[in-house]
């Protein structure tokens, strides 16, 4: 048989991982792991410990602040430059205003899915990507905005005059998005 591996949450540090570590345990059932499941878990935490979670909200924020979540950021322009690959932007909920858009805005994202930028829904809240006025709600044209995931995003094109959503189809264009949950209207 194999190992059994148990791990009901991944929140210690790599070095702390072990029975001292109140949240997460290795239990063995009578064998030694297998080195792939040991390699699978290291690179798993080093990936987890390098990811950083930014936040923006439309009350009790500024931009002059490190986007955490006790001091948010109050736009997504700003979240989305201070994050980049590997790590999260909470959207807190209301309708926000403004485009996601590479023509304005410095947006970094991975280089495979295992570094994506994962752009979400604080959850519980409802979030909607409603420009007040311009072209498009969401337009990625850069090679930098790749390996991103939009999760839990509502994308409301009712005062725009072009896109709801456009990724540009050059060479160098963003590729690898994902639109998970949410939705795209009018």
């Amino acid at each position: 048989g194999h190992s059994t591996v148990t791990v009901p949450e991944l929140s210690c540090s790599p070095g702390t991982l072990n029975r001292d570590c109140p949240r997460a345990r290795l239990w063995y059932k009578g064998r030694v792991p297998s080195l792939r499941l040991l390699l699978a878990l290291v690179l798993g935490l080093a990936q987890a410990a390098g990811a950083a979670e930014y936040h923006v909200a439309m009350t009790r924020a500024s931009d002059a602040n490190p986007c955490t979540d006790a001091s948010r950021c109050l736009t997504i322009a700003r979240g989305l430059e201070v994050a980049g690959a590997g790590d999260t932007l909470w959207i807190h909920g209301g309708v926000w205003t403004t485009a996601i858009t590479t023509e304005t805005m410095a947006i970094t994202g991975g280089s495979s899915w295992a570094t994506q930028l994962l752009v979400a829904e604080w959850p519980g809240e409802t979030v909607i990507i409603r420009p007040a006025s311009g072209t498009r709600v969401l337009y990625l044209a850069d090679e930098d905005a790749s390996y991103i995931e939009f999760r839990d995003i509502d994308f409301d094109a009712v005062n725009v005059t072009s896109d709801a959503v456009k990724l540009t189809a050059s060479f160098t264009a963003s590729h690898h998005i994902r639109l998970r949950g949410g939705s795209v209207k009018n």
